[in-house]
C-alpha cells in the first residue's frame, strides 16, 4: 500500500476516534508522550505515528493496532452486545467511559486467567 494511502487511512480513523471518544489532541499528546504539534500532523494526514505510538493508541482505546492501519473500517465484528453498549454509553462522561473501559479490561483479564480466551 502506498504511504499516502496509509496516511489517509490513519488520518480518517484517528480523527473519527477522537471525535467519537471526545478526546483532544492535547490528551493524545500526553498519552503518547509527544508534542501537540506532532499529533496535529497525524490529524492532518501529514505524518503517521511510529508503530510504538500506534500500539499506545490501540491499548488506550482498546482496539487492535490493525484498526489504525487497515483499509476496511469494518474489521471489528460488532455484535448485538457491542451495539447495545454503544447506544447506552454514547452520552456518558469521559470519566464514566474510562471507568467502564477499565472494568471491561478487568473482566477480559479474568477470562484470560481462566483460560476463556
Amino acid at each position: 500500500m502506498p504511504e499516502y494511502e496509509s496516511k489517509l487511512i490513519f488520518q480518517k480513523k484517528f480523527n473519527d476516534l477522537l471525535r467519537d471518544q471526545d478526546v483532544t489532541q492535547k490528551e493524545i499528546a500526553n498519552i503518547c508522550g509527544v508534542s501537540t504539534s506532532t499529533v496535529s500532523t497525524w490529524s492532518q494526514g501529514l505524518n503517521m505515528p511510529r508503530m510504538d505510538k500506534i500500539e499506545i493508541l490501540a491499548n488506550h482505546f482498546g482496539l487492535p493496532k490493525s484498526y489504525f492501519i487497515e483499509h476496511e473500517s469494518h474489521d471489528i465484528d460488532f455484535d448485538d452486545f457491542t451495539y447495545a453498549m454503544h447506544n447506552e454509553t454514547k452520552n456518558l462522561s469521559k470519566e464514566s467511559k474510562e471507568r467502564l473501559l477499565q472494568m471491561a479490561r478487568f473482566f477480559s483479564e479474568e477470562e484470560r486467567k481462566k483460560g476463556g480466551n
